[in-house]
């Protein structure tokens, strides 16, 4: 239901302004903690310069990664097992922070389409199925609620069309059903 959508919709937007506030509060750890470690008069670089850079725990054990991989930068989070939990890398054309569960399953990516508009995908953890899309198209807004099974086929999706009107189609497992518009 509509309903539904938009309070999953509350839940991700919270759940974004969370990992945005982890992954920042983070960093500003790593940075006090370089700086605690500074005795008064040593000189403090401007501009500290690498090809990586990990913060990791009391076993050596790597939690923070920062590194340009062959693609572009990407910033990574990795749980106490060693799971990457958090990531947030760009490219040139493309830019993305995503989500894992505790076994390194998809949850949440917040990015953008190869069209260029922004997306929200949602999916289910360990089976990597999306279950709900968010995106913007070539004539406004877009959401798909997916059957959480392989095929990944939309069961219901709410758009506009090219003259600005709401759709809203309904469909089962198989793909079949109808569209309907406002005027019908």
């Amino acid at each position: 239901s509509v309903r539904e959508l938009e309070e999953r919709f509350e839940k991700l937007q919270r759940a974004n302004r969370r990992n945005r506030l982890l992954v920042t509060l983070v960093f500003l750890m790593a940075v006090v903690a370089s700086w605690a470690g500074a005795v008064p008069g040593d000189k403090v670089p401007e501009v500290i310069r690498a090809h990586s850079f990990e913060v990791v725990d009391e076993q050596g054990r790597v939690r923070i990664a920062l590194h340009n991989a062959g693609s572009g930068p990407q910033l990574g989070l990795v749980n106490r097992d060693g799971i990457e939990v958090v990531t947030i890398m760009g490219t040139r054309k493309f830019g993305a922070i995503a989500t894992y569960d505790g076994q390194g399953g998809p949850l949440v990516r917040i990015g953008n389409t190869a069209s260029g508009s922004g997306a929200v995908i949602i999916s289910q953890g360990t089976t990597g199925h999306q279950l709900v899309t968010l995106m913007g198209n070539k004539n406004g807004g877009e959401v798909r609620v997916i059957a959480g099974r392989e095929s990944g086929r939309p069961v219901c999706v709410l758009r506009c069309d090219a003259n600005g009107d709401g759709v809203v189609g309904i469909f089962d497992h198989k793909f079949r059903g109808r569209l309907l518009k406002p005027t019908e």
